[in-house]
């Protein structure tokens, strides 16, 4: 999920000197809508893995406490 967020990163600094770059209104508008959408992915992926980030943590936290408890 890391490959996929840092390369919506990369696209995403591409479409911004996109932006900059070109003079054309209907462009602009175009790589702001699908800048935009990027964004909302890029936000979307990042919270699922802090979910999946804080059960992870929550799991290994388990299999500690199982450890202690059968020594």
């Amino acid at each position: 999920m890391s490959a996929r967020i840092s390369h919506l990163e990369h696209v995403l600094k591409e479409k911004s000197t996109d932006l900059e770059k070109t003079e054309n209104l209907d462009e602009k508008e175009a790589l702001r809508h699908e800048i935009q959408s990027l964004r909302n992915t890029k936000e979307c992926l990042s919270r699922e893995r802090c979910g999946l980030d804080e059960k992870l943590q929550k799991v290994n936290q388990g299999c500690k406490e199982k450890d202690i408890i059968h020594y």
